[in-house]
């Protein structure tokens, strides 16, 4: 797949929802995660998704990388909130 010019490879589907799909894609050795919007979200609510995530810039959130249409590349976790939780013994 390509996304914003930089062509991706998938390497798995990491979890689905009624708002998206995020897959665990690769680019140049690098790692990244994929969120494609399902297609049910009006236009409205994913161009306001990727305008909010544009703007966020926090050192525990995960940054957006590119975006096209209802993908959005953006770096990869190491785990979910619960596994940080838990190692954090929360």
């Amino acid at each position: 797949m390509t996304v914003d010019g930089v062509t991706y490879k998938c390497v798995k589907l990491i979890s689905e929802g009624g708002f998206a799909y995020v897959y665990h894609i690769k680019s140049g050795g690098k790692h990244f995660a994929l969120k494609h919007i399902a297609e049910t979200s009006s236009d409205r609510v994913v161009a306001k998704e990727i305008a909010l995530w544009g703007e966020l810039d926090h050192p525990n959130c995960c940054k957006m990388v590119a975006s096209e249409g209802r993908n959005v590349v953006c770096e990869l976790a190491q785990g979910t909130l619960v596994d940080y939780m838990q190692k954090a013994d929360c």
